[in-house]
């Protein structure tokens, strides 16, 4: 009989078969658990090196040094580790901008005519007398139910009705003149062309504190004794008017 077909051999054969795979089993394990410590080990440096790159990179922008003799308490004057990029190139703009920021003055309150723009047109009257008539002018300023506004060539048409006050007007040659208007209406049209209707006006030099202070007091007088609706209104007029020339002429 051969030996090989006997229990025992096949039992020693069967013992050294599981032996045989256990150590395969076991280096296999050994070989995997040093690829994965080498391949961790490898990650981490790349972690590492990539958290010391933005470590650097964040230096470079915080460590921005300004340009010599310049004080500036955020950027203290010191050596930067790096070469300045993109990020310490706007950070000096921004602060080369704020330096230059405080020069910047307003030089002007009203809005200049554009060059080349139409000239303005300007009809002043009242039923008495004609102040202008279709007279090249640079601005008027007007006193309306909803604000003062001045107007200017190429101004948005408009159409408002006019309050107790002063009327200036600017010519082209730099000089200026005062009326004061009771009441009226003011057109502003597309062409640039003005058209100032008052119900009552008069030059501003023509009048006299004296006599607006005498006026008010008297219409001020009469208000208690205004006997209906109507008085009452007329008397209203009169001091608003009256009280518009006097602050006009203080």
């Amino acid at each position: 009989m051969p030996p090989y077909t006997s229990t025992k051999y096949r039992m020693q054969v069967c013992v050294c078969a599981r032996v045989c795979v256990a150590v395969w089993i076991s280096a296999y394990l050994i070989v995997m658990d040093v690829i994965h410590k080498r391949a961790s080990s490898k990650e981490r440096e790349k972690i590492a090196q990539r958290a010391d790159e933005r470590k650097s990179n964040a230096e470079c922008v915080y460590e921005w040094k300004p340009p010599p003799d310049t004080p500036t308490p955020l950027h203290p004057a010191r050596k930067a580790p790096c070469d300045v990029g993109d990020s310490n190139k706007m950070m000096a703009a921004r602060f080369l901008l704020r330096r230059a920021a405080p020069a910047l003055r307003q030089v002007r309150c009203y809005a200049e005519a554009a060059s080349g723009a139409p000239q303005m047109s300007f009809t002043f009257a009242s039923p008495n007398e004609v102040f202008f008539k279709g007279v090249s002018v640079k601005q008027v300023d007007v006193p309306t139910l909803t604000g003062a506004f001045g107007i200017l060539p190429a101004h948005v048409p408009t159409l408002q009705v006019l309050r107790p006050g002063v009327v200036t007007v600017f010519s082209d040659d730099g000089t200026s003149a005062k009326y004061f208007v009771s009441s009226g209406s003011i057109t502003v049209n597309a062409d640039s062309s003005v058209q100032l209707l008052a119900e009552e006006a008069v030059p501003l030099e023509n009048l006299d504190l004296a006599t607006a202070k005498a006026n008010l007091e008297k219409a001020q007088s009469e208000m208690g004794s205004a006997s209906d609706e109507a008085s009452r209104a007329e008397v209203q007029i009169s001091i608003e008017a009256n009280e518009a020339i006097v602050k006009a002429l203080e």
